[in-house]
């Protein structure tokens, strides 16, 4: 029951502070309208009408029901027109209370009308066997203008409420913007953001900026060391290829000439990875046809499914993304004889599906396969014999770059690896 209750509760912080600010005041707005309408509103109705309807029932037993009838200011109407009829309006509540006690004190009552004639009230009732209409001031029977409490409560809790919503919308509002500062940053963006709002928001704003700021001066440092390492290491690379080319032609040297060209991939890769391959500007782009694209530039024949009526358009990295689909169907053509691929689409998420009928991995090894550098252990692996152990590493780099997340299960329908990629709308 409670689960139910709160899936049905708002989840934006904002939301959810206006219903714990409005919820209260609208409570306590209702008990106290039914403790004055009991308390107050019921009982003095009932005390005037009743105070009314021993006047009527003096009136309607003397002998001159008009002099009685002048010293309680009540009106004996001879010909009423439009002709009687009870009524009264539905949210009139104290017309309620009136007809009972009418009904329960004065005998001969016939009904009253509590709509026609504005301030006062029409009453019927039976004087010498014949029906005779009075109409008697409203304020005897009823407090007056007691809608104007309502609509005070209903007007000052409506202003009220406005200007809390006004005020705490300022007050998340900085939150908001730390969020999108963080989320920006987690996917490689640098948002200019001022720390603004509470104090604790405010603390919360400058923590980030230092972690950013600390962030960002580990990624230089370790690209700076990376790229020095690189350099130290391309001159002897280039050395022994120049060797090799000096060699006499009766020596093999096909061997180590593949063995030299496979360490300066290596470096490369490795080089490359560390710098990070989430790069580009981001650009609306039709996930379908880019897939299509890379498998029809891979000279891989498998055609992508859409499964949605909505169209699979993402804003992403457009190099970045055709990177990591290159990753997966490269492997696919190493370890798999076919490909199968799809795209779903909905409101909230773009998935898109890669299916192949490899060897596949063990599903112990696919937690150990998201890491950089790492190699099955079986023939299957994300990543060639002479790779570097990148290729998922980067798959998934990229798609937690764009807030998507990847997993990696059995295909049911192809026996082999199936690949989700998963990127929010």
């Amino acid at each position: 029951m409670f689960y139910r209750i709160k899936r049905l509760l708002p989840t934006g912080l904002l939301a959810r502070s206006m219903l714990i600010l409005a919820f209260p005041v609208v409570l306590l707005q209702g008990i106290m309208t039914v403790v004055i309408v009991e308390r107050h509103f019921q009982d003095v109705t009932a005390e005037l009408t009743l105070a009314s309807a021993r006047v009527i029932e003096t009136l309607v037993a003397a002998q001159s029901p008009q002099v009685i009838a002048a010293q309680f200011e009540i009106a004996i109407i001879d010909e009423l027109d439009p002709p009687f009829a009870p009524a009264r309006r539905f949210y009139d509540y104290t017309s309620i209370v009136a007809d009972r006690t009418f009904r329960a004190q004065v005998s001969g009552y016939q009904g009253a009308d509590f709509v026609t004639s504005g301030r006062t009230v029409v009453v019927q009732v039976l004087y010498e066997g014949a029906p005779i209409t009075l109409r008697i001031p409203r304020k005897s029977i009823t407090p007056t203008n007691v809608h104007q409490l309502f609509v005070n409560m209903l007007v000052f809790g409506t202003v009220f409420t406005g200007v809390a919503f006004l005020y705490l919308r300022n007050q998340i509002r900085s939150i908001t913007r730390l969020t999108t500062a963080v989320t920006a940053f987690g996917r490689g963006e640098n948002l200019e953001y001022k720390p603004s709002g509470a104090d604790e928001v405010r603390r919360a704003g400058i923590a980030f900026l230092a972690m950013r700021r600390r962030v960002e001066r580990f990624v230089q440092q370790r690209t700076l060391l990376l790229s020095s390492v690189s350099h130290d290491l391309r001159t002897p690379l280039t050395r022994l290829r120049l060797e090799l080319s000096m060699l006499s032609s009766d020596v093999d040297t096909k061997a180590m000439r593949s063995d030299l060209k496979h360490m300066e991939n290596l470096l490369k890769e490795f080089l490359e990875f560390a710098k990070g391959v989430v790069k580009g500007q981001v650009e609306e782009c039709d996930l379908q046809a880019l897939l299509q694209e890379r498998l029809t530039l891979r000279g891989q024949e498998a055609t992508v499914h859409l499964d949605g009526a909505l169209i699979p358009q993402l804003p992403v990295r457009r190099l970045a993304m055709a990177r990591a689909i290159d990753n997966l169907i490269l492997n696919a053509q190493l370890y798999a004889n076919g490909l199968w691929c799809s795209v779903v689409v909905e409101e909230a998420y773009v998935r898109m599906i890669f299916e192949d009928d490899g060897p596949g991995i063990p599903e112990s090894q696919f937690e150990e396969m998201l890491q950089p550098f790492a190699r099955g252990n079986s023939a299957r692996t994300l990543n060639n014999a002479a790779g570097t152990g990148l290729g998922l590493a980067i798959v998934l780099d990229v798609v937690q770059a764009h807030g998507g997340t990847l997993r990696l299960t059995k295909s049911e329908s192809y026996g082999g690896l199936r690949v989700q990629i998963e990127l929010p709308r």
